[in-house]
């Protein structure tokens, strides 16, 4: 990382024999060059170089550069580009620009797109209404172990230390692996969506299975004694199959892929049965937790009356198969009810304050209405939406 920065120190001294109002340097994306691009503003000391990284894995850096000196953020006019820049109105809504108000840790999102997350735009709006000095940002990761080496020296020579993550898959297994201490729960499963640092030390956690129980309480249902099956066989749904486990429900694990429902079915001790074999019917609750929604991963239909479906996956309008549980009457308790129970436990971990009850969570996440994958509908040949430098402020959080 240092070897970086001293080699883009010396790319910078060619530039500046060239006056200019602005200079900026815009490295390709890496573990390496990534990270040194910010830090090479840290030492400059000046107010006409913006430097980040190019590429979706370069995103964090162009959210950061301002605070470490940046004169401008970049952001795209429209929705975020597959070149890693942001919208602008993810620059204001998920990261508060152009305000910088003080900043001394940084938390994130670890996983293969986490630049289409919503959890920066949930954690950062929670970070500010606590007036806590800290950036929650988004890391797209390939390799977890060679990010977590590089993450953890980023921050010692940016004098910005990282306090915590949440992981995605297919991380999860990876986390377990870095922490110093690991949750129970997510020790059997052998994965961890959440890591944080407490007392120089690193936890590991999962936060799927407290948030199901949580929610299905508050439904008033209660697995005890029931039969209930869970629809995937990833780390959600493991850790999903093991809370209704511990919750006194007889569980079935319910897969497409025979090797991954089988590798789950021995490690929790629960039966298995294939998709294609798998029948709702006298199940009481029923748990989705593959990323499927545009059609019904089991005929709603044959569910028995009075069962519950809880969905992982939140989408506005409801998917299919929330659509048709509340068609027919049925308990459905869908992923927005399960996004907010999970921000909430992550949130607590850590940052060690409780997520402020006062911000409405579903009009977050849509104040900026964005289409995600807008940039896959580009036409051949059309111009990319132009570009819109911000102009930070430093001051205390509006």
């Amino acid at each position: 990382m240092l070897e970086a920065s001293a080699e883009l120190r010396e790319r910078f001294a060619a530039m500046v024999t060239t006056p200019a109002l602005l200079y900026l340097l815009v490295p390709q994306s890496g573990i390496q060059y990534g990270s040194a691009s910010p830090l090479l503003l840290t030492g400059l000391g000046r107010s006409d170089v913006t430097a980040f990284a190019s590429g979706p894995a370069g995103t964090w850096t162009r959210v950061l550069a301002p605070w470490l000196g940046a004169p401008l953020a970049f952001g795209r006019a429209g929705a975020p580009g597959a070149d890693g820049m942001p919208s602008v109105g993810q620059l204001l809504t998920d990261y508060g620009l152009p305000a910088l108000p003080p900043l001394s840790a940084l938390f994130g999102i670890a996983g293969h797109a986490s630049g289409r997350s919503l959890s920066p735009r949930l954690h950062n709006a929670a970070l500010r209404e606590l007036r806590l000095p800290a950036l929650y940002l988004p890391f797209q990761v390939d390799t977890f172990p060679r990010f977590w080496r590089w993450a953890n020296g980023f921050g010692a020579l940016a004098r910005l230390p990282l306090r915590g993550l949440t992981v995605t898959a297919p991380h999860k297994q990876s986390a377990v692996e870095v922490a110093d201490i690991v949750g129970p729960q997510a020790l059997r499963c052998g994965a961890a969506n959440v890591l944080w640092l407490d007392a120089g030390r690193w936890r590991a956690a999962t936060t799927d299975a407290a948030a199901v129980l949580r929610i299905l309480a508050r439904a008033g249902v209660d697995p005890s004694g029931h039969r209930a099956a869970v629809i995937g066989c990833g780390s959600t749904g493991q850790a999903v199959a093991l809370a209704l486990l511990q919750a006194g429900a007889r569980v079935t694990l319910v897969n497409r892929g025979h090797a991954r429902g089988r590798e789950a079915s021995s490690r929790l001790g629960v039966p298995y049965v294939p998709l294609s074999r798998f029948s709702p019917a006298g199940h009481a609750v029923l748990v989705h937790a593959t990323p499927l929604a545009e059609r019904q991963p089991f005929p709603v239909a044959a569910v028995d009356r009075g069962a519950a479906v809880l969905e992982m996956v939140y989408r506005d309008p409801p998917t299919a198969l929330m659509s048709a549980t509340r068609a027919r009457g049925l308990i459905g308790i869908d992923g927005w009810d399960v996004l907010r129970v999970e921000v909430s436990e992550q949130f607590q971990l850590l940052t060690g304050h409780p997520f402020p009850d006062e911000l409405p969570l579903r009009s977050l996440c849509f104040s900026q209405v964005e289409c995600a994958d807008a940039h896959d509908l580009t036409e051949p040949g059309e111009s990319p939406p132009a570009q819109s430098p911000i102009q930070p402020t430093s001051g205390a959080t509006p």
